[in-house]
Formats: C-alpha cells, sequence, structure tokens
C-alpha cells in the first residue's frame, strides 16, 4: 500500500496514522481552523481540514480495496493444488491504481 505526493513522494499512513489524522481533522473543523498540518513521510503538509478529510477517506477505501484484493488472493492460492499452479498465479492482479494527490 503507498500513494503518491505530487506525482513524486511514495507514502503511506498506517490504520493507527489514519485514525490520529481523522481525530486532528475533526479538531481543526470544529474549531474552525482554516489549515492544519500533518506529515507525510518527511514533509509536513499545511493543508484545509475538509481537503485533508477528503485525502484521508480516499486513503481508508484504497487501503480497504487493496485488502479485498489481497484476502482474495490469499484464499485463491490456499486453495491451489501443484506447486506449478502456485508459481504461475499472478497475485499482482486486480489491485486498483495508486492514489496520486496534487497538493
Amino acid at each position: 500500500n503507498s500513494f503518491i505526493i505530487n506525482d513524486a513522494i511514495s507514502a503511506w499512513f498506517t490504520v493507527q496514522e489514519r485514525l490520529n489524522y481523522k481525530q486532528s481533522v475533526e479538531a481543526a473543523k470544529l474549531l474552525g481552523l482554516p489549515a492544519l498540518d500533518f506529515y507525510v513521510g518527511d514533509i509536513m503538509l499545511n493543508i484545509s481540514p475538509s481537503d485533508a478529510e477528503l485525502m484521508l477517506a480516499q486513503i481508508q477505501l484504497y487501503a480497504d480495496k487493496c485488502f479485498i484484493v489481497t484476502k482474495q488472493h490469499k484464499l485463491t492460492v490456499q486453495n491451489l493444488t501443484s506447486v506449478n499452479d502456485v508459481l504461475a498465479y499472478d497475485y499482482t492482479v486486480g489491485y486498483p491504481e495508486k492514489l496520486n494527490f496534487n497538493l
């Protein structure tokens, strides 16, 4: 799992990071803040709470889709009956296109 920022920076937020940032976004919205800071890798972003909320929602749904595809691949591989079938299985197919945020 990863997403891209500005066509150059590859990053990922763990589940815990997504939950923490979601709480920060909710707090910023409640307080009427125009922007909030958070890190993507080693880069600090300063974006509006609504843009951050949208970004986090997209990342969450992307993570969910990737999880489902991975689960399907694991189930398929478990049901394969020969080493050749396992070696020939393409576990890279079916994943959604990586997200690319231009900020």
